[in-house]
């Protein structure tokens, strides 16, 4: 089943920088550098190294589907 609101995926870019607007379930909901809103999709084989929640900026890198692989909250990590 191919999914409309996954055409983030088909950016050339393999990851996305953002700020998070809304937890919908199993996705962000994040506005990037560009001011675009994308859904950003998990599930349980994604790493998410901290929770984000809103107003946290994040990166995450997307597979060829749009599903994040790997979710890193760029905020408060004590560096």
């Amino acid at each position: 089943q191919k999914r409309s609101e996954l055409s983030i995926g088909e950016l050339p870019s393999s990851s996305v920088v953002g700020q998070v607007l809304a937890l919908e379930g199993a996705a962000y909901l994040i506005r990037d550098n560009h001011g675009r809103e994308l859904r950003i999709p998990h599930d349980e084989n994604t790493r998410i190294d901290r929770p984000a929640h809103v107003g946290n900026h994040i990166q995450s890198w997307l597979d060829h589907h749009g599903r994040a692989v790997l979710i890193r909250n760029l905020d408060g990590d004590g560096r």
